[in-house]
């Protein structure tokens, strides 16, 4: 059954109280944006020595640069809105095995890129505000880009593959946490979004929830309440093409797989470890449409 797109509107900027039983957290504070105090505070917790610096031509764009072990870290602050973790390895690498990389991560994406200096791979995680978020949500964010970071490491020495792994007004308010997320939060937020879904169980017991968007069929994967997928198939494009698109995006990775048919998928993934709120889900979900809309015009493969 087609969703009409006014209706995931509408269901982005209206807040409905969560009322699934949460089973271990108590409410906590969600933030829909953030100062640059409440960001370094969170920082200073982390005992992360950083260095700060602001984009000259862009104000309200703020760099934090630090380590991690020998890994050169930057933390981009977008106006409180949106946060970026970004690493460079100074080496070239086949867009296949790239692609490999982000066949098999789930919170990170890697690009190639090439300037004066020669070519350069850029390893991102993006963190999304608006929909909400709690301190541990960020906290948890540093912490698993700084695992992941070491995984590529390693993926590039060829021993392991991906893990399994202006001033703001701040919004804060309080809301439910779900930690883990059930089963039962997400057919809630489907549920109230108008979704009619078949829900089935993935190969290693994961639940599989199948719906279509405008045409779109998609696919939202919940692992074990730890983690949420959506995902959405495409015809197959080069891998030059899949490199530019993940280097010009922030939520969504861009993927080439070859079984069991050669196809191109779009992906997202939403990190819960740290407890989410249904509007959360709920954002996670809608905001994903008018990605797989410019991915559809990208690639050239309308529903």
């Amino acid at each position: 059954m087609s969703i009409r797109s006014a209706c995931f509107a509408i269901a982005l900027l209206a807040h409905v109280p969560a009322s699934v039983q949460a089973q271990t957290e108590p409410d906590e504070r969600v933030f829909r944006a953030l100062t640059m105090d409440q960001l370094e505070d969170i920082l200073r917790g982390q005992k992360i020595d950083y260095k700060k610096s602001e984009n000259a031509k862009f104000p309200g764009l703020v760099y934090y640069d630090f380590k991690r072990g020998e890994i050169n870290i930057r933390l981009t602050n977008y106006h409180g809105k949106d946060l970026m973790l970004d690493t460079q390895f100074h080496t070239g690498l086949a867009l296949e095995k790239l692609n490999d990389w982000n066949k098999k991560a789930k919170f990170s994406r890697v690009s190639l890129h090439e300037d004066k200096k020669g070519a350069f791979i850029t390893l991102e995680y993006n963190l999304d505000i608006v929909g909400g978020i709690t301190r541990g949500t960020i906290v948890r964010f540093l912490t698993q880009f700084e695992h992941e970071a070491h995984d590529f490491e390693r993926f590039l020495a060829g021993t392991a593959t991906a893990s399994p792994a202006t001033p703001v007004t701040p919004s804060v308010v309080r809301e439910k946490v779900y930690q883990p997320v059930t089963d039962a939060l997400v057919e809630q937020v489907l549920g109230k979004l108008m979704v009619e879904y078949k829900k089935q169980t993935g190969t290693e017991g994961e639940t599989v929830y199948l719906f279509t968007v405008d045409g779109f069929p998609l696919r939202l994967f919940n692992f074990g309440g730890k983690d949420l997928m959506i995902t959405a198939g495409f015809r197959k494009i080069g891998l030059e093409a899949l490199n530019k698109y993940n280097v010009d995006r922030k939520f969504v990775r861009a993927v080439y797989y070859p079984m069991p048919t050669e196809r191109t998928a779009l992906e997202s993934n939403l990190d819960c470890a740290a407890g989410v709120t249904e509007d959360m889900v709920r954002y996670f979900i809608t905001v994903f449409l008018p990605e797989v809309k410019h991915f559809s015009d990208y690639v050239g493969d309308p529903p």
